[in-house]
């Protein structure tokens, strides 16, 4: 029995193309869309704030960053595509006031390298036992992003400020 082929919202190249750039202006832009994420994209006056509209501007940062030429989409279309996302479930059906992550991606590179530093610090210096399983365990991931030299920087580990 063949199976019957449905067409999917997603078959056209451009909305294909602005769905993997929505997915990524996520990835690159942790917590997009919230009140204090970026206070020089001119909201509306009268101190409202629309999440969407800063969704907008970093995705059309990153489709160019990316050399594609992405039309300016309605608002309504995002919010069919964050529709999207939560029925596969790579947005949590939840409000998002403070803006927009994917997963557990809810830093930045350099916030990431603040809380790993003071994670370095407590693995090392008060020899907790499960924050040095963790440290460990990260160790290995970064190392496999080639990422452990920009976050095992040397002189912070010989001060301790624990």
């Amino acid at each position: 029995m063949s199976k019957k082929s449905i067409a999917h919202l997603y078959t056209d190249l451009q909305a294909f193309e602005r769905l993997m750039l929505l997915i990524a202006t996520f990835v690159r832009y942790p917590g997009v869309g919230g009140s204090d994420f970026n206070d020089s994209i001119d909201t509306k006056s009268g101190g409202y704030h629309d999440a969407l509209t800063e969704v907008s501007v970093r995705l059309q940062e990153v489709a160019r960053g990316c050399g594609i030429d992405l039309p300016a989409y309605s608002l309504h279309t995002l919010r069919k595509d964050l529709r999207t996302l939560r029925h596969y479930n790579i947005l949590d059906n939840r409000m998002y006031r403070w803006g927009y992550y994917l997963g557990t991606g809810a830093m930045s590179l350099v916030e990431l390298q603040v809380a790993f530093n003071a994670l370095t610090s407590q693995a090392k210096y008060q020899q907790d036992p499960q924050v040095n399983k963790i440290y460990q365990i990260l160790m290995r991931r970064l190392r496999g992003l080639n990422l452990a030299d920009q976050f095992a920087y040397p002189v912070r580990a010989q001060i301790n400020r624990a």
